[in-house]
């Protein structure tokens, strides 16, 4: 995961790396608590917006020329990392990915779609 921080973050990303040891037990507790209840604690329902140019070419006094990019909480991300792992091995574990679907799988490659889409 980057170490970049979210202005929203009452403790930078790196500091917070730094004392992880001792802030463990909080950061697994929300995770567990959330995952338990189904319910994504408010305070880590925001993010920071940021507009950034689509391509470098693109006139700035347009809107449309704007993508949003959304930085989030540091424990919203490491929640998401949880939730996409679990659900990732539940599909594999229980066989209910497509078999030629290869978009979000791990260590699908291209070479094994094309070899798929010849034979």
């Amino acid at each position: 995961m980057a170490h970049k921080s979210c202005i929203l973050d009452p403790i930078p990303a790196k500091i917070l790396l730094e004392c992880l040891t001792d802030l463990l037990p909080v950061i697994t507790n929300v995770i567990t608590n959330s995952l338990e209840t189904a319910i994504v604690p408010r305070n880590l329902k925001c993010a920071a917006l940021e507009p950034r140019l689509k391509k470098d070419n693109m006139n700035t006094d347009e809107y449309s020329s704007f993508r949003p990019i959304s930085n989030l909480k540091f424990v919203f991300k490491c929640l998401e990392k949880v939730v996409a792992t679990q659900l990732g091995k539940h599909i594999m574990r229980n066989n209910l990915g497509k078999s030629l679907q290869s978009g979000y799988k791990k260590h699908q490659h291209l070479d094994k779609q094309l070899t798929i889409k010849i034979q």
